[in-house]
């Protein structure tokens, strides 16, 4: 008389149930290890930016905004400075609008400046564009290789010489950027991953 086995197929039952357990253990790590990675390099990103930032800020104090002679103002109220270099690399061109009570100022100006431009008027560099300071001046920055990978800055400054000299820059900074073969200037990237670091610096005469 044969025995009847009533547990047929249990190992093959009990394979792809480890199986699926494996494969949802592996998938589980898979996903934070890529969670971690992803975090990790925005990290990287945003203190590549910010550096790139305060390099920028570093810089252009360097190079003493307070000196730059704006006696000599063209017919369009602008004048031309010498672009300033900083660890072997130069900036783009800058160029400051005089804004005093024949241009309307609305450049973005910050509130740490005498508002009666009549009488103190104030210099922004680079000159507004439709009544907003919308441009910026750029540094790149290279590794040891001479690699244009880390990072860029763009700023804009401004400028009152009475009743007491103002200086006040902004610096932001940019992972990534690529270059701008129209403007032959760096600029951010339009990656998604690029990330922008904002920084301010500004000194007043006692």
């Amino acid at each position: 008389m044969r025995t009847k086995h009533t547990q047929r197929g249990y190992t093959l039952l009990f394979a792809v149930i480890t199986a699926a357990l494996v494969l949802g253990v592996a998938a589980f790590i898979v996903g934070v290890a890529r969670k971690q990675y992803i975090i990790a390099a925005t990290t990287r990103d945003s203190v590549y930016a910010l550096y790139a930032a305060d390099s920028g800020i570093e810089c252009i104090a360097e190079s003493g905004p307070g000196n730059y002679d704006l006696s000599v103002i063209g017919p369009d109220n602008k004048v031309s400075v010498d672009s300033f270099s900083c660890n072997g690399r130069s900036s783009s061109a800058i160029t400051f609008q005089k804004i005093d009570s024949n241009i309307n100022p609305s450049a973005d100006i910050p509130t740490i400046f005498n508002t009666d431009f009549a009488a103190n008027p104030i210099f922004v560099a680079p000159p507004p564009t439709n009544g907003g300071a919308t441009d910026y001046i750029s540094l790149d920055f290279v590794d040891e290789n001479n690699n244009h990978d880390i990072g860029c800055a763009l700023f804009r400054i401004w400028r009152q010489d009475t009743p007491k000299q103002t200086v006040y820059v902004e610096s932001r900074g940019y992972n990534a950027c690529t270059l701008d073969i129209n403007l032959n200037r760096y600029k951010p990237s339009s990656s998604v991953r690029t990330v922008e670091r904002g920084l301010s610096w500004w000194i007043k005469s006692i």
